[in-house]
């Protein structure tokens, strides 16, 4: 590995040397990548506690497996971009609000957005396009602690189909299934009522249009 961690490092530029495999670059002040053209041969890269907004030249390295990049200001992640074969991504303690523009990372397995700012429901569905997805590290995002031990039956509903194994560091057990199973049922249930008593309300209202202003 060529250490250059907890230099004074302002940007990442092109690495001349094509047999490079792993490079930490950790504890800089690289705010920006953007001159940065990818790598051939790169398997890891350690990019923890620098000054990155986004990922705008975090790309073009076919060959990357790891990629840390906790401990930034990242706010987006749209511009990171042919990584294939990247199997573990490290967001941790980083500024993402949404996971909106998620990028295509077909092998991806592993994904740590710990300590990020998520505050809002419907996010986890977003992840849904990791189908290679095994674990799921948000301990420390709000909504996340918010759900506490639900958090596993949020994962297990909206990102179902894949083969998640482990959520925040627990491995999910045949009863977290299960509970998932009879919950996402519950409330299709109960979305299913709400429609039909809707749809009865509504004829109600077409049959005798003028009732509501008799009753009042």
């Amino acid at each position: 590995m060529v250490d250059l961690s907890t230099n004074k490092i302002k940007e990442l530029t092109d690495m001349p040397q094509p047999r490079l495999v792993k490079v930490n670059l950790s504890e800089n002040e690289i705010s920006t990548a953007a001159n940065f053209s990818g790598h051939p041969n790169l398997n890891v890269l350690e990019l923890k506690k620098n000054k990155l907004v986004n990922c705008a030249g975090i790309a073009n390295m076919r060959k990357l497996q790891q990629l840390n990049l906790s401990e930034n200001e990242i706010t987006s992640v749209k511009d990171m971009k042919n990584l294939h074969c990247l199997t573990k991504l490290d967001l941790s303690n980083n500024k993402l609000e949404s996971f909106d523009n998620m990028p295509d990372l077909p092998a991806l397995e592993h994904l740590i957005l710990a300590g990020n700012p998520i505050e809002k429901d419907g996010e986890l569905v977003k992840l849904k396009g990791f189908s290679a997805l095994k674990s799921l590290d948000m301990a420390g995002c709000a909504w996340a602690d918010e759900k506490g031990d639900d958090f596993k039956k949020e994962v297990l509903i909206a990102l179902e189909g894949l083969k998640i194994k482990t959520v925040n560091g627990e491995d999910l057990t045949e009863d977290d299934f299960a509970d998932a199973k009879e919950e996402k049922a519950n409330r299709i249930a109960a979305a299913k009522e709400a429609a039909e008593e809707a749809a009865r309300l509504a004829a109600e209202k077409a049959e005798n249009p003028d009732a509501e202003g008799e009753d009042e």
